[in-house]
């Protein structure tokens, strides 16, 4: 894989809905997707400005908040769903209001668990 300038090996999956025989509903899609991707260090996001493409698990708080503030123009929806906003909502509030360490690591973690659950149902209804 070239990236930046980088020859970097790399251990992936590739996944093209288009050569699977029959009609797949989303629901079908998005559950074969959480199977195959079911830990947050099998998902990479990049920003689309610049900055490298990092697994889920290595981002910190604030690079996760950049990533999901913004929509770019070339993206149909923010990787959070409108019905999803609530529960991102409350578990940001948990992670900013945590007090320990621990308590941070956790809500943060439950918060990339939602994030990547989140990015495979928007690509499974094709809107990333």
């Amino acid at each position: 894989m070239h990236f930046s300038g980088k020859e970097v090996v790399v251990k992936a999956k590739m996944v093209k809905s288009s050569q699977l025989l029959g009609p797949f509903k989303p629901s079908d899609i998005n559950e074969t997707l959480q199977t195959l991707f079911p830990t947050n260090n099998q998902l990479f996001l990049m920003p689309v400005k610049g900055g490298n493409a990092i697994s889920l698990q290595d981002y910190s708080f604030e690079q996760l908040e950049g990533i999901l503030a913004f929509k770019p123009q070339c993206e149909r929806t923010f990787i959070i769903s409108d019905e999803a906003r609530e529960t991102y909502e409350a578990l940001r509030t948990a992670f900013l209001a945590s007090s320990t360490d621990s308590d941070k690591e956790h809500n943060l973690d439950l918060l990339k668990s939602l994030v990547r659950s989140e990015t495979l149902e928007q690509i499974a209804n094709n809107n990333l």
